[in-house]
């Protein structure tokens, strides 16, 4: 990926020159061996330029860009490393959509306890100034990302790895399934992925909150709420449609409520404490400035706008109409297993685009203004004695 980073852009004829310039002839036999077929000095051959092209893709989502040893810095494509600021400019939807395609990548549920210490302690090391001679930008960059993945920002304690983002397609891809395919079948299925989908929220709401601290009392509850109201809703669309068969043709939209109004519940009464007793806000400087009830009702709400109510629109609604249209080709139709198999697809598809783009939408840090906020977050200086204008806050995912 090195080597590869420092090609990025260079004519496939004048690669070998480029590489035979830099003297980095260990860079051309790790390309060689990644690709996995020879190639000339003098120019890639079109397989090996595939098989490097998609290297480099590789590479790049799992790392983010990094450098060639013998790339100079002033070509060198990594920002420098910052502990604060994101690696892709979180002020525009495209940077932060790649940050979020970093945040769910599954290959972060590999990640050795060896590899987090070493990234934690490579971090540790950075603030304190004391960075070993030869670290990278890149390799810092890849530490914090590990650590962000895996440790929660505010209380600094390894994540449930079954509530985390990285295993956000992964465990709900059987619930989504369950719930499209089974779940139509009986009452009792639609009740049963019900329960399941909102047992799998709770977890979720729980791990990737904002706050320190929760309230297992409203934990209990809204696993108690969420899971009433949403197989109270399945149960009651269920002998509805018995009584009348013209609802059907809504079976699309009932599932749909049913799912968000008890995500919505569910969200809610997970994080009550961040809404009640608030969540830690912070001045440009970095500096805590104390716990604000107000933002962490703004982190709930937004949560709830984007994560509960959008991500199940395109999940409920595309995977029917496409099945229903390939039900009626005669090729698909008397192949059951065919059919089985598309629709998993449609449905990991589906999953694995539209949490990316849905957590795009807002920025993961919160800037709120400090007059929006309780009133003792009105009137503060910073170091320079200037009015604080604005504080930040965690969302939560």
């Amino acid at each position: 990926p090195r080597c590869l980073a420092r090609l990025r852009g260079v004519r496939l004829s004048d690669r070998g020159a480029v590489l035979r310039a830099e003297k980095t002839m260990p860079c051309y036999w790790g390309l060689r061996q990644a690709v996995g077929q020879r190639i000339r000095l003098h120019g890639l051959r079109t397989a090996g330029a595939s098989a490097a092209a998609g290297t480099a893709f590789v590479a790049h989502q799992a790392f983010g860009p990094v450098r060639c040893s013998g790339a100079s810095e002033g070509t060198s494509p990594v920002p420098r490393f910052d502990l604060v600021k994101p690696y892709y400019d979180e002020s525009t939807y495209f940077g932060r959509l790649r940050n979020a395609l970093d945040l769910i990548d599954a290959r972060l549920l590999l990640v050795s306890d060896d590899e987090l210490g070493n990234s934690q302690r490579l971090l540790e090391d950075y603030k304190a100034g004391q960075v070993r001679e030869g670290v990278s930008d890149s390799e810092l960059w890849r530490a914090r990302r590990v650590v962000e993945g895996i440790i929660h920002p505010v209380t600094g304690e390894k994540m449930f790895v079954l509530g985390r983002m990285s295993a956000f397609v992964l465990v709900n891809m059987p619930i989504a399934a369950g719930m499209l395919i089974h779940g139509p079948t009986s009452t009792g299925a639609a009740v049963f992925w019900q329960w399941a989908n909102q047992s799998n929220n709770v977890v979720c709401n729980y791990v990737n909150r904002s706050g320190a601290s929760v309230e297992w009392g409203g934990i209990l509850q809204s696993y108690g709420l969420a899971t009433s109201v949403s197989c109270g809703l399945a149960l009651a669309a269920g002998r509805m449609m018995d009584h009348n068969p013209r609802l059907k043709r809504f079976g699309i939209i009932v599932p749909y409520f049913a799912v968000i109004s008890a995500s919505t519940a569910n969200m809610f009464f997970s994080r009550m404490k961040e809404w009640t007793s608030g969540v830690p806000v912070f001045d440009d400087e970095g500096r805590e400035r104390g716990l604000s009830a107000r933002a962490g009702l703004e982190g709930v709400v937004r949560t709830v706008t984007t994560r509960s109510w959008i991500v199940p629109m395109p999940l409920l609604v595309l995977p029917p109409i496409l099945m229903q249209a390939l039900r009626k080709i005669p090729f698909m139709a008397t192949r059951p297993p065919l059919l089985t198999f598309t629709e998993l697809l449609t449905i990991a598809v589906c999953l694995q685009g539209v949490l990316p783009l849905v957590l795009a939408m807002q920025p993961s840090t919160m800037k709120l203004k400090a007059s929006s906020l309780e009133p003792e977050f009105q009137g503060l200086k910073d170091s320079r004695g200037k009015d604080v204008e604005f504080l930040y806050a965690n969302k939560g995912l």
